[in-house]
């Protein structure tokens, strides 16, 4: 599904994929706030971070038995290896637990989510994405130590009580070494 071929269909209430269908790409259906739930089918193999932006009613993404690229675990998008969580649906009410194998958080994966105060992270050191918890209500309730996120230009933010820090990533370094020192406030 290409980039924006559903976007802003305000009235469309139902998704159904294509079988066949390998790759949801860029606001494919950014803005479709009736659209409820999202089948994935066996064959999807990338979905854009922003495919499902703006859809404000969406509570559950299901993946169809045999996707050797995504699961589903209570009704939030994951890695088939469970090691990065791709998105959360912005209107699920529970709370969102995060696995213990989850060691990423996809690139807008929280956006827009109106319970972000609810999500419950696993011990230890776990990388944002890009943007993962933009527009969100009372994001910074469910952000803690150990969170951390390199932007594009290699510099590294972490997230250590109630503040965060940067600084500039060394250019050998591993996230494991600067992990391991104390960050430098900028």
């Amino acid at each position: 599904i290409g980039y924006e071929a559903f976007s802003s269909s305000y009235e469309l209430e139902t998704v159904m994929m294509p079988a066949a269908l390998q790759d949801i790409g860029d606001y494919a259906f950014y803005g479709c706030d009736k659209v409820p739930s999202v089948p994935i089918p066996r064959a999807t193999e990338e979905i854009s971070a922003t495919a499902f932006l703006g859809c404000s009613s969406l509570k559950a993404f299901s993946v169809e038995a045999g996707n050797t690229a995504f699961t589903v675990s209570n009704s939030v998008l994951y890695s088939i290896d469970k090691t990065t969580l791709v998105l959360c649906p912005p209107a699920i009410r529970s709370i969102v637990q995060i696995p213990s194998s989850v060691t990423a958080i996809g690139a807008y994966a929280f956006a827009n989510y109106a319970n972000a105060a609810t999500v419950q992270f696993p011990t230890g050191y776990v990388m944002l994405g890009e943007n993962a918890f933009i527009n969100c209500i009372e994001p910074y309730g469910a952000l803690r130590s150990g969170l951390y996120y390199i932007d594009e230009q290699g510099v590294f933010y972490w997230i250590c009580g109630d503040r965060a820090y940067c600084m500039a990533t060394p250019p050998n370094a591993t996230d494991i070494q600067l992990l391991s020192k104390t960050p430098e406030i900028l």
